[in-house]
């Protein structure tokens, strides 16, 4: 009987210490954002740096503005180099500056498909910049592009956004090269 009630007793004290450990651990969860926030400030931390930038890059009309921009990702990526959003955002930029697909774009265009070669995150978007600038896209850039858009558009869940996408395309050669791989693709099964 004795140590049935101790057997009891430590299950009690036992999950006792469980939910203690999963309490503190929430705590320090939200310490550790309050820590966070409070070290790093809004403009400093890689989450706003990221919000930042981009707010500045899509509407950007001037060169200093565009050149903030580029700073800001650049400090991004200090923070973490293998961000797929931040190397396209970086391409977005550097193409805003110079007015076309420049060696610089071309790069960190590459260095995204480097950090993800399949990214549901960017997919539409770094897919759809490659189609709209496809007459200045070096050849190893516009196999991966097609590649990413057959590899998404098998799946029956991405065919109506791939479709949506490849209708916004306004490079001529961008937009045969996407309707080419909507044409020939198969159809996924279903089931």
């Amino acid at each position: 009987m004795a140590v049935q009630a101790w057997s009891k007793s430590f299950r009690s004290a036992r999950a006792l210490r469980i939910a203690l450990a999963v309490t503190w651990g929430v705590f320090a969860l939200g310490g550790a954002k309050l820590f966070w926030d409070m070290t790093w400030g809004e403009r400093d931390n890689p989450t706003a740096l990221a919000r930042h930038s981009l707010e500045l890059a899509k509407g950007a009309s001037s060169p200093a503005k565009l050149a903030e921009a580029e700073r800001l990702t650049r400090k991004e990526l200090q923070f973490g180099p293998y961000r797929v959003d931040a190397w396209c955002r970086l391409a977005f930029i550097q193409r805003r500056r110079a007015g076309r697909l420049d060696n610089a774009a071309i790069q960190s265009m590459r260095r995204a498909y480097e950090v993800a070669p399949f990214s549901t995150e960017v997919f539409l978007w770094r897919t759809e910049f490659l189609f709209d600038n496809w007459s200045q896209a070096p050849d190893d850039l516009k196999q991966r592009a097609l590649a990413e858009t057959r590899a998404f558009y098998a799946m029956w869940r991405n065919r109506q956004a791939v479709e949506l996408m490849a209708a916004r395309v306004e490079d001529p050669a961008g937009r045969l090269a996407i309707e080419l791989v909507l044409l020939s693709a198969p159809m996924p099964k279903v089931g």
